[in-house]
């Protein structure tokens, strides 16, 4: 479940900063709700933690709040949903990377993230 990218080349793989909290509260949500034992999110934290180490980690820094907040007001994005777009359109920009790829399994967040060019992947939706 972790590695859905398996196969790409980790060298070209951007996260937000925000990446490793909001999985972090994922995992803890699920473990409240009964779906995961202590154990098993022990071990999910350990492994996001590795896979997040390999990839270039976008900073909240003011030029990613800034395009957050533009797309705020055009998507009627959430907060995070909109650091997390506003991340990957400052990574593109400044790598310069036309094609790069934005994965979530939101769909407004999908929506909103093909409207700003980027190409779309739900990996929930491939299980």
């Amino acid at each position: 479940m972790l590695q859905f990218w398996i196969g790409e080349d980790d060298r070209n793989m951007v996260v937000s900063a925000m990446a490793k909290i909001e999985a972090r509260s994922a995992i803890c949500r699920l473990r409240k709700e009964g779906r995961l034992i202590p154990d098993e999110a022990t071990v999910l934290f350990a492994s996001i933690a590795a896979e997040i180490r390999r990839l270039i980690e976008q900073p909240l820094n003011p030029p990613v709040l800034e395009v957050a907040s533009g797309l705020v007001d055009r998507y009627d994005l959430r907060a995070s949903d909109a650091v997390q777009l506003g991340s990957a359109v400052v990574a593109r920009d400044l790598i310069s990377a036309p094609e790069m790829r934005f994965v979530a399994s939101d769909h407004a967040l999908l929506s909103a993230a093909g409207e700003e060019g980027f190409t779309t992947w739900d990996p929930c939706a491939d299980t």
